[in-house]
């Protein structure tokens, strides 16, 4: 529930450290996570640890922070809040103690299980599978990426230690974050396929915010709010490898575009394919002219144009999807963001009613991948709950609520 927090359980077989320290125990062993992180030497039972073992924040000159939690900036990747705040005594401390064994068993599990979720067509699974570890080997700000989904994946599939490997994912995602940033104002062609892909697990690490924990800060991080960080990681990645997306498409990591758009749009040869096996609604073409007829009346004649193209983006994602069947990529619920336009972003922050009700129905669409992504669960219906509160008073959007509500709350 929101709001509440988990009962805190007192840790009595903890290790040594955490007592002295003060801290709760995870109690693995043989080296418990808070040991791990900090690179000390982890120790159960009564004996007393010798001097060298014990480590002392307030004697160590090289702590250093990472902050990933800084407040977002506009169209930069590498800047968004879901990232935790870390201090990091010893950066090389990933590399110490026993935090390489839990490292080697996340990129297991990513080879094994992870790679194979964050796509349906084999070609892109190979691109996750494959090529990505293999840009990791090279470039260690994309490995750490890696296992920072490893780690968010294994927090979905084991509830139990849920906050340990969720801390382990923002672990790696600031420390990726750190290099990555200072490679955003000279990618060129040595560097563009390694931010390529790190960018990609950037936006997967953002679709995953239906996972992270409710904000319990005083501003309250909305699924509003997070979809605006969404939309603004997506087009500053956008921003820095359009230039370099004639390249991608005739490189082996092509698979991840070429599997998402599955049909020419300047023209579409259908504008309206069967959605017989699809996983969007059948009357989906029928509510976005109803939508569209609607924005017509009631945005003002300046923004009819930018309100327009909105929907005629869902629109395209559609047909995409249409195409797809059921092997439908998670980049099809990403073309929106991507090509949104400004003005609607701004009414979107802004919480004006016609701009949160075309979100209400971008919601079905990633409501419709809630059940093929891990990633994604309930985010659809968190974002329509967030809109319902803002707008459903409101007279004029009432009725254009019911079609997101019968298809993600019924």
């Amino acid at each position: 529930m929101v709001g509440s927090r988990r009962p805190h359980t007192k840790s009595r077989k903890g290790c040594r450290e955490c007592k002295r320290r003060k801290v709760k125990c995870d109690e693995i062993q043989p080296s418990c996570f808070n040991c791990t992180r900090y690179g000390v030497t982890c120790h159960y039972g009564p004996d007393t640890p010798k001097p060298d073992e014990v480590w002392d924040p307030s004697a160590d000159s090289t702590t250093s922070t990472v902050t990933a939690g800084s407040p977002a900036v506009e169209g930069n990747p590498a800047c968004h809040s879901s990232a935790k705040s870390f201090s990091l005594n010893r950066p090389d401390s990933l590399h110490l103690g026993h935090a390489w064994g839990r490292d080697l068993e996340l990129m297991h599990h990513y080879c094994t299980a992870t790679s194979d979720t964050m796509a349906t067509q084999e070609a892109a699974r190979h691109v996750w599978r494959v090529l990505f570890p293999q840009e990791g080997y090279a470039n260690e700000y994309v490995m750490h990426g890696v296992l920072s989904l490893a780690a968010l994946h294994k927090a979905f599939l084991i509830p139990d230690r849920r906050d340990i490997y969720l801390t382990r994912s923002a672990f790696h995602h600031s420390m990726g974050q750190q290099h990555f940033t200072t490679l955003l104002s000279d990618v060129n062609v040595a560097n563009w396929r390694s931010v390529f892909c790190f960018a990609t697990m950037v936006i997967a690490y953002v679709l995953s915010m239906s996972m992270q924990p409710d904000d319990e800060s005083e501003v309250k991080t909305t699924a509003i709010l997070r979809t605006l960080e969404l939309i603004s990681v997506t087009k500053g990645v956008k921003a820095i490898l359009l230039p370099f997306i004639p390249q991608l498409n005739k490189t082996n990591l092509a698979p991840l575009v070429t599997s998402v758009w599955l049909t020419p749009v300047d023209p579409l040869p259908d504008p309206k394919p069967s959605l017989e096996y699809s996983l969007i609604p059948s009357d989906v073409y029928n509510a976005l002219s109803r939508l569209r007829r609607f924005l017509t009346e009631h945005v003002s004649l300046k923004y009819k144009g930018d309100y327009e193209k909105a929907v005629t983006i869902l629109e395209v994602s559609a047909v995409q999807i249409a195409y797809a069947d059921v092997n439908v990529e998670v980049g099809a619920i990403l073309l929106w963001p991507f090509f949104l336009p400004e003005i609607v972003v701004s009414d979107i922050k802004d919480h004006k009613p016609q701009a949160l009700l075309i979100l209400a129905y971008y919601a079905v669409f990633v409501n419709a991948l809630d059940r093929v992504y891990w990633f994604l669960r309930g985010w659809g219906r968190k974002l329509l709950k967030d809109i319902n509160d803002q707008i459903e008073a409101q007279e004029p959007c009432r009725d254009l609520l019911d079609w997101p509500h019968r298809h993600i709350c019924e």
